[in-house]
């Protein structure tokens, strides 16, 4: 999965020591290892799947791990949260897990962000690891860490856990399925109800999902072909059951009931309609239609291609421009960047303006795989 070169391998005897039970595996051995120590790992979410998760990577010798979390440790965590004590009540979870990662393993190297993943802040930091672990426990959060990996073609691995039961799989792996392929509901204010601290959840079950969600990133780091990637393995408790079942990859598949989705991300009262790119070329065809196209990437990507006629304003420029000199007026503005990310940002600050906007799902990529030419007309 990582670029790597195992030329000038060198460890120390401590480290030969520590991971020789690894390097004595036929699938590991040295090079595997060396594989491990350069890979770098985020998590989202310091709790229940998270807990086993960190400090098994830790130990396996992963040598970058981010963890970001802004939630601070209560007595009610201790059930399921095995990385705390009593001792750490009332700190920062992610402190506290960076701690305890480094008592485990000095040379790995931590970094703690005591926030929660946003908007203005999950390009920043997704871009800088290769594989992104969710233990999140919200649907928001969900989605606007399945769009920012896909939009930076970030591995994004799935977990979830309710009462007796888990979910495991891999996302945006290798081309394969989203988040939305799996689950794609209208976001809302009750969409929280589901979570560990409303429902319930016996207090052992995070550490299974959490433990299959650091096996699978293990595997994706030393090149394994067998990952969960278009499939959902899902674990029942009390049966002692597992199960799988097939993910199909809708990222190219067309609706026709409607037009646009609705839903919104952290602001309940936000709404973004959504267009296929399909639906898009019929409506630019309109004869009567009064719209604008904006591309929200960066001007270098807008001179390789873009559709015909559209407007190129970066994403970093629509805190600053003046919105009465880009003619919206009346119009709808059709909003796209490359996939989704920087588009679903951009229609957020837009829609603040109050503008009439539209965003293109799947961007130019979409439109290049379905369509071909960027000349929309028919």
């Amino acid at each position: 999965m990582l670029n790597f070169k195992a030329d000038n391998i060198k460890y120390s005897l401590e480290e030969y020591t520590r991971y020789s039970k690894h390097l004595v595996l036929p699938q590991i051995q040295l090079e595997g290892q060396e594989r491990l120590k350069k890979a770098k790992v985020l998590f989202i979410g310091a709790g229940g799947l998270g807990s086993p998760a960190i400090i098994y990577l830790a130990a396996a010798g992963v040598g970058s791990i981010g963890i970001m979390d802004d939630d601070i440790i209560d007595l009610s965590n201790l059930q399921r949260q095995i990385i705390y004590t009593v001792h750490d009540i009332g700190y920062s979870k992610v402190e506290i897990a960076k701690k305890k990662i480094l008592d485990l393993n000095p040379k790995c190297t931590v970094k703690a962000f005591e926030a929660r993943l946003t908007y203005n802040n999950s390009f920043d930091i997704i871009k800088n690891y290769d594989i992104i672990i969710d233990g999140s426990d919200n649907f928001r959060t969900r989605y606007l860490l399945n769009d920012t990996c896909l939009e930076l073609n970030k591995i994004h691995i799935y977990g979830a856990i309710f009462q007796f039961e888990g979910q495991v799989s891999v996302f945006n792996y290798q081309g394969g399925p989203s988040y939305r392929d799996f689950h794609n509901k209208v976001v809302n204010r009750n969409s929280e109800i589901d979570t560990c601290s409303n429902s319930g959840v016996l207090g052992l079950l995070p550490g299974i999902i959490g433990t299959l969600q650091a096996t699978e990133a293990i595997k994706i780091i030393l090149g394994y072909k067998s990952i969960l990637s278009g499939t959902i393995l899902t674990y029942n408790a009390l049966t002692l059951s597992f199960s799988k079942f097939k993910i199909l990859n809708t990222k190219f598949v067309l609706s026709s009931k409607k037009y646009w989705n609705r839903y919104s991300y952290d602001q309940p009262n936000l709404i973004i309609r959504e267009i296929n790119v399909v639906q898009l070329q019929k409506l630019l065809n309109r004869k009567d239609l009064k719209y604008i196209l904006i591309d929200v990437r960066n001007q270098e990507e807008y001179k390789k291609n873009h559709l015909i006629h559209s407007l190129n304003i970066p994403l970093k420029q629509l805190k600053t421009i003046h919105y009465s000199n880009i003619n919206c007026k009346d119009k709808i503005c059709f909003v796209y960047c490359s996939l989704d990310s920087r588009s679903l940002f951009a229609s957020k600050l837009l829609i603040a303006q109050k503008l009439n906007i539209v965003r293109v799902k799947g961007g130019l990529n979409a439109w290049r795989n379905i369509i071909g030419s960027f000349d929309w007309t028919i």
